[in-house]
């Protein structure tokens, strides 16, 4: 996988962000430990979720002081799922492990996006059409658990804006690209991406309609 400088331009090509941004959210995810820390001829990479935190960072722009607090919020918001509960985190890791699988065939994935709400807490992620099923529009709505202590969101979190949605919309091709910049897409497909695939085609939302 690449290096943190390797994902940082990587980032910044893919969203078009200025790499000098990308580059701060990036250190400061590293003094939080949130992104590994090169020591020496050490060199760190990144896994896949690296490229998840960074790219919420972006996706969110925070203020740098609070960007790994808000990022590690965004990542445990949470899905009530037929197959269980499942945070934002780890249905991102399994898209960036779609993405870097080959084999799959695009036209399934034209729809598949992520969208990260900046004006309320909440992440989307529109999924590819279940194998088994008609349905076309699949969609997990990620959320603060019920009943969780919002007190630590006070600082940062933006009030709702009853005019204007403030989101950011990012195409499975964005993620695709990434991969493909960071060498991790793959010619054939691999376990690990046919693994990442079949959970990914297994959710549905705990109280979608049986019959939709």
């Amino acid at each position: 996988m690449a290096t943190v400088s390797q994902l940082v331009e990587m980032m910044a090509t893919v969203t078009m962000t200025e790499k000098k941004t990308v580059n701060v959210y990036a250190r400061a995810l590293i003094d939080r430990g949130a992104l590994p820390k090169s020591s020496g001829r050490a060199i760190a990479h990144v896994k896949t979720e690296h490229a998840a935190k960074l790219l919420l960072a972006i996706a969110l722009k925070p203020k740098i002081k609070v960007a790994a607090d808000v990022v590690d919020i965004y990542c445990r918001l949470e899905a009530k799922t037929k197959e269980g509960t499942v945070t934002a985190l780890s249905v991102i890791e399994d898209l960036f492990g779609a993405a870097s699988a080959g084999g799959i065939r695009d036209h399934e994935w034209t729809d598949v996006a992520i969208v990260v709400f900046e004006d309320r807490l909440g992440i989307d992620v529109h999924l590819p059409a279940s194998r088994h099923s008609k349905k076309s529009d699949r969609v997990l709505h990620f959320r603060f658990p019920a009943g969780a202590d919002v007190g630590e969101l006070e600082r940062f979190v933006i009030s709702p804006n009853p005019f204007f949605s403030r989101r950011a919309n990012i195409p499975f091709d964005a993620l695709v690209f990434i991969c493909q910049l960071m060498q991790a897409r793959q010619a054939g497909s691999t376990p690990q991406g046919d693994e990442a695939v079949g959970r990914l085609l297994s959710l549905v939302q705990a109280d979608e309609e049986e019959h939709e």
